[in-house]
């Protein structure tokens, strides 16, 4: 049954990616969605607390260190639920109160082509159910 669910995966992901949409078909979606969601999932909930102001959780400084550390000790258990090893392990040492400040300062400005603060407070209050769920 898995070969044939893995041959029907791949198959639409070449039809993706025929249309010109990444897609690639991974072994583990654990391993692929462990670093996004001790990440990204930790950070939204620090936003949501911050009343979706990226400057407010900037400069709180309480705020900042522990979201540094529930980041940290967040991608520790995705990682070694995932079992990844090698280098993705380095991004727990890297992460830091200084990295994520600039973080959040810089990436509305340099990356980001429209209001990615609205966007967010829209889009999670929108879901919010699930990404409590995902939590």
């Amino acid at each position: 049954r898995f070969q044939a669910q893995w041959a029907r995966a791949q198959s639409f992901a070449r039809v993706l990616v025929a249309g010109k949409l990444p897609c690639k078909v991974v072994d583990s979606v654990a391993s692929e969605l462990a670093l996004a969601q001790g990440f990204l999932l930790t950070w939204l909930v620090a936003l949501e607390a911050q009343g979706w102001s990226w400057r407010a959780l900037r400069r709180d400084r309480g705020a900042l260190v522990g979201l540094t550390r529930a980041i940290r000790e967040a991608l520790r258990v995705k990682i070694h639920q995932a079992g990844i090893t090698g280098c993705v392990r380095f991004m727990v040492v890297v992460i830091r109160v200084p990295v994520l400040y600039m973080a959040l300062l810089l990436a509305p400005l340099v990356i980001m082509a429209f209001d990615i603060e609205a966007y967010i407070a829209y889009h999670f209050q929108k879901v919010g159910d699930q990404t409590k769920l995902l939590v």
